[in-house]
């Protein structure tokens, strides 16, 4: 006796989900900076190729990046090891997810985009209250660093409204063919 046949939902064109593009370049984008910019904050300096060392230093020199030149504290080292063991992981795995319109990537999108709206409310807030020592930024220094922090807070926060509704209505569509 065979499995019982089901019909398969048609994944939609990826060409035509403006959102998970989004999603998806969000992520492709978000790999290189994890890489390159934060992971090294939380090795040792010997274990950072030369180049990557090289390039954190211009950028910390040209944008006063205080999250990255490392004067942020233990608080911000601790964000670092969350993206490392976590985020990473998730950016490689859902780049297929979201290219092949998977549904099983909207529950993962509502976790990871919930921790890290949760990681960029204390960075916004470090850059708009915090004026002392590594954070004595010219008002322009800071306007530039918010412009470079804030899509990774709003993009998260489109990416959990709309996954959380996916859920929903991948929940409810679930429990009426139940009823069936």
């Amino acid at each position: 006796m065979g499995l019982p046949i089901t019909p398969s939902i048609k994944a939609r064109p990826f060409s035509e989900r403006s959102l998970d593009i989004l999603y998806f370049s969000y992520i492709l984008t978000h790999i290189p900076a994890t890489i390159i910019l934060d992971i090294p904050h939380i090795l040792p300096e010997h274990l950072v190729p030369s180049g990557v060392q090289l390039f954190r230093q211009w950028y910390v020199s040209n944008y006063k990046d205080p999250f990255i030149g490392g004067g942020a504290g233990i608080w911000f080292s601790s964000f670092i090891v969350c993206e490392a063991l976590f985020q990473l992981p998730f950016f490689v795995w859902s780049l297929s997810q979201l290219w092949n319109d998977s549904k099983r990537v909207r529950p993962a999108m509502v976790v990871y985009s919930t921790h890290a709206i949760t990681t960029l409310v204390p960075i916004i807030g470090e850059l708009t209250f915090n004026r002392r020592g590594v954070f004595a930024l010219t008002q322009s220094e800071r306007t530039l660093l918010f412009a470079f922090y804030l899509p990774y807070l709003l993009i998260p926060l489109v990416m959990l409204i709309d996954s959380y509704r996916q859920v929903l209505r991948s929940e409810s569509v679930d429990k009426d063919k139940k009823l069936e």
